[in-house]
């Protein structure tokens, strides 16, 4: 599966659930939508550090060069099942 799969993604280096190097993002969300309460108001949450948008923000921020030629965004927790369904 690892030989199928070489070439296939943008980056090798991914985070993970339990990452929390996005503060920068989560302050830039809170404050363009009005601060933690607008925001949970919003959506139903405040901006956490592990969410997918701010990982997504900050790979697209940080590494231009890698999102400019990501196709899709997978989670980790659904993408063997995606994998294996051929989706």
């Amino acid at each position: 599966l690892k030989g199928m799969l070489a070439g296939c993604f943008a980056t090798e280096d991914c985070p993970i659930w339990a990452d929390s190097s996005t503060q920068t993002e989560c302050v830039a969300l809170e404050k363009a939508l009005g601060g933690a309460e607008a925001l949970a108001a919003l959506t139903g949450s405040r901006a956490y550090e592990r969410f997918t948008g701010q990982q997504i923000a900050r790979m697209a921020c940080r590494a231009p060069d890698i999102w400019a030629v990501t196709e899709r965004v997978s989670l980790v927790s659904s993408f063997v099942s995606s994998l294996l369904c051929g989706d």
